[in-house]
């Protein structure tokens, strides 16, 4: 089992954009939800943190 995660200061949850082919970004929530065994966000005092985890 292995988990990974990012934090940034915004307390903005993430949501899932629709994206077109000749997007240059968009799609890294779609990835994680897609990949991982489990996944969400925690809230922290300065900021969000999102995390995934991988079991196999």
């Amino acid at each position: 089992m292995s988990g990974f995660a990012v934090y940034d200061g915004s307390t903005r949850l993430p949501s899932p954009r629709r994206v077109t082919v000749g997007d240059d970004g968009g799609r890294g929530l779609f990835l994680v939800t897609a990949l991982s065994d489990v996944c969400g966000v925690t809230p922290t005092e300065g900021g969000k943190g999102v995390w995934f985890q991988l079991n196999r």
